[in-house]
């Protein structure tokens, strides 16, 4: 949505609180001397190039976020003794402040930036095979994701704050390209679907309140690969490149009203595209 005459900063105290101490935790146990049979902890700080796109319902440019954002994620793997099924809580989070290039809902063109804050949590289940002597995992994973949108004020124009919700399923294959005692070469590749994603908007300066707007559920997909080697008994350094990409479909118009004046607001669809580096800290029991 298009930046109106209003600039609220808002913050998950709550979201930030959890997803910051999951991944203190990991690491706490990382460097730990504890022990977890058949479990892998992991720590990955990086940075995020974001690319964020809406356009009207014929294809033509609305506006456009782009830049780096830094974050932090972590996950716990554990598997039964004698088991090839595993299963992992994960967090992260990223914030950062980027380009805007796009336009006030008048239609001038507008340069600002944008404060961005991303977190998510999430489970994933899969089970290890071997397929033609092939080393394969197959996982699926589900995921909560919130993403805090505010645009900054600039001399003619105030700011506009959006908060997204919602839902991730993934369905994945990972490959062992390369897996000895020293390094390993891993591909992972996966199908992404929104599951019900929704669009807050505070417009409390024009008396509108915070509607919240449904948003299309549509299709995304990610692919990453990573490097490590062994660093240490248990432990295990290296790097990470990820790609992913995925979709919001147009939300449905909404009346709102302040009990003098009325207006129509719509959320355009959207596509997102991240590419980000990683260094990747993991432990083993």
């Amino acid at each position: 949505m298009r930046p109106y005459n209003q600039n609220v900063v808002q913050t998950n105290f709550i979201g930030r609180f959890l997803v910051k101490r999951i991944i203190i935790i990991t690491a706490l146990i990382i460097f730990s001397n504890g022990v977890f049979a058949q479990a892998k902890f992991n720590i990955s700080p990086g940075v995020k190039y974001f690319n964020y796109e809406e356009t009207d319902d014929n294809g033509v440019f609305l506006n456009k976020e782009t830049g780096f954002i830094a974050g932090i994620q972590g996950s716990i793997t554990q598997r039964p003794d004698n088991n090839s099924v595993y299963a992992s809580i994960n967090a992260g989070y990223f914030d950062g402040r980027i380009q805007y290039d796009g336009h006030t809902q008048n239609g001038a063109d507008l340069l600002t930036q944008t404060d961005e804050t991303f977190y998510h949590a999430g489970l994933t289940v899969g089970e290890n095979l071997m397929l033609k002597g092939a080393p394969l995992a197959i996982y699926t994973t589900i995921e909560y994701r919130q993403w805090d949108r505010d645009i900054l004020a600039t001399e003619r124009t105030l700011g506009l704050f959006e908060r997204y919700k919602w839902w991730e399923l993934s369905f994945g294959v990972i490959h062992d390209l390369i897996k000895n005692t020293s390094h390993n070469l891993t591909l992972d590749v996966s199908v992404i679907r929104t599951l019900s994603p929704k669009m807050a908007v505070d417009l409390s300066a024009q008396g509108f309140g915070k509607p919240v707007l449904d948003l299309g559920s549509k299709l995304g997909a990610a692919i990453e690969l990573s490097y490590t080697l062994r660093a240490a008994d248990n432990y295990r350094i290296g790097v990470a490149g990820k790609y992913k990409t995925w979709r919001f479909g147009a939300s449905k118009t909404r009346a709102v009203s302040n009990g003098l004046n009325s207006a129509t607001i719509i959320e355009p669809s959207s596509m997102t595209h991240t590419a980000e580096m990683r260094i990747v800290i993991e432990r083993y029991f």
